[in-house]
């Protein structure tokens, strides 16, 4: 449910102000009370946003502010007959770590669930991806 809200392609003006990762592959740690704890290795582009997944186009309005080390993000996007608020609180140098926690409400609750928490820690393993990575990145 929450995957696609925190991987994945945006081509949003603002994503300038999101701090981007340093392409190649990653392993991310996923935890959450619904989904538990999940490691997976992905490979990032440099055009990944680490806030928003593949609907980012559909969402909006979008307020990202940086204070000292930490970046807040707030978004609103469609989820079915839904929509989310997603609020990430994103720290780490992007480059070999970070770390995004997320709190995502439904309105009204889809599924049942009217919100979730997520915190994602990402760990930059070098700069070859592979393969089966580099085809789901594409």
């Amino acid at each position: 449910m929450c995957a696609s809200a925190l991987s994945g392609v945006c081509g949003h003006a603002w994503a300038a102000d999101v701090p981007l990762r340093t392409p190649g592959q990653w392993q991310l740690t996923t935890v959450s009370d619904s989904m538990g704890m999940r490691t997976v290795k992905t490979c990032i582009t440099a055009t990944d946003d680490v806030v928003l997944g593949e609907n980012a186009k559909n969402c909006g309005p979008v307020d990202v502010k940086t204070i000292a080390n930490e970046t807040f993000v707030n978004v609103t996007c469609p989820a079915g007959n839904s929509r989310q608020k997603i609020s990430t609180l994103l720290t780490g140098d992007f480059s070999t770590w970070y770390r995004a926690v997320t709190k995502i409400t439904f309105d009204p609750p889809q599924d049942g669930v009217s919100h979730l928490g997520v915190i994602v820690d990402g760990k930059y393993l070098g700069k070859d991806c592979a393969a089966d990575d580099a085809a789901a990145a594409k």
